[in-house]
């Protein structure tokens, strides 16, 4: 379980709790081709576990993007231990992916920063014709 070896340290662990959110939203980068603006206006309404699948909001409209069962399971986890932790209230309209510091919403800039630090980081290079 992901969050439970990155949480060994505690709940209260900032750090540890940027790695769990960082994992999740780079899995979900990657798997659901989405971009920074479309991850950052993600709220936990949005997420539909037993659909799997999820709904993201545009200026265009609103489209359904499904996922697999591990971004699912990822996602799933990142909801029960990450926001209940961060959010304080968690209400369903909160946002999807907030900061361990002030439990404010990630800005489209944070996340594509956020995306850059770990692509760095790793090595490996964006989707082939994907913006952040």
């Amino acid at each position: 379980m992901i969050a439970a070896a990155i949480l060994d340290n505690g709940p209260h662990d900032k750090d540890a709790q940027m790695k769990l959110r960082d994992q999740i939203l780079m899995h979900l980068y990657y798997a659901s081709d989405l971009n920074s603006a479309e991850i950052s206006r993600l709220t936990i309404q949005d997420v539909d576990i037993e659909a799997r699948c999820i709904h993201v909001h545009s200026s265009t409209g609103t489209r359904t993007v499904p996922l697999g069962p591990l971004t699912i399971s990822h996602l799933r986890q990142y909801i029960k231990y990450f926001r209940p932790e961060i959010g304080k209230s968690c209400k369903a309209d909160s946002a999807l992916f907030v900061s361990v510091y002030d439990a404010e919403p990630m800005t489209p800039t944070h996340v594509r920063m956020t995306i850059k630090h770990h692509v760095k980081r790793t090595g490996r290079t964006r989707q082939p014709g994907k913006m952040y």
